[in-house]
């Protein structure tokens, strides 16, 4: 069944095209059904989306008074792909998604905020007798340096764990040192990481 855009002609009496009508109806409530709960169920969700299959646009221009989510084939650290974005009715548009599945797992894990902005976290062992590396799992944007913030799990007094500058931070990793105040070498470290 197929939607014919010339029923009805104008030339034919109705009483004559109702069938012609009838399929270009049908057709429709086909056609309609498409990502959606077809019109013909009479239900109080006919016409409500199922899934929504959006076509890549390229910056498109701001609509007055509303806003607008749409996809766009961007490159990102990770890979080129579509991605979905928010635009306000002032033009400012906002990235949704990156091209990443998050992870979360016991010792290191990742996600992105809307935005785009990349936050890894995890969890380390280290020694208080040498520097410890800790190799974030996803790298950040290139020539970008995250914010890193640690948290050291201890019960004695004086313990301290500092982020190292030399080598300093990059978008692959930080170096830290333990300093143990009252006895024991193993600390356990907790860290967070936000950048792009």
């Amino acid at each position: 069944m197929s939607y014919d855009p010339l029923v009805p002609t104008g030339t034919i009496p109705l009483r004559q095209d109702y069938l012609n009508l009838q399929q270009n109806a049908g057709a429709l409530d086909t056609i309609f059904g498409i990502d959606h709960t077809p019109f013909s169920t009479g239900t109080a969700i006919s016409g409500y989306h199922s899934v929504v299959h959006l076509v890549p646009a390229s910056n498109p221009p701001a609509t007055s008074n509303a806003g607008q989510v749409y996809c766009e084939t961007v490159s990102d650290v990770f890979a080129t792909d579509t991605q979905l974005f928010y635009q306000t009715a002032g033009g400012i548009k906002i990235l949704m998604t990156r091209n990443l599945l998050p992870v979360n797992d016991d010792n290191n894990s990742y996600s992105f905020l809307p935005g785009g902005a990349l936050i890894q976290w995890g969890f380390k062992t280290a020694s208080s007798t040498s520097i410890s590396s800790v190799v974030f799992p996803k790298a950040f944007k290139a020539g970008t340096k995250p914010i890193i913030s640690i948290s050291l799990e201890t019960t004695r007094t004086g313990d301290t764990a500092v982020i190292q500058g030399n080598p300093a931070p990059t978008n692959t990793g930080f170096s830290l040192r333990i300093s143990t105040g009252s006895g024991g070498t193993m600390k356990f470290l907790h860290w967070i990481a936000i950048g792009q």
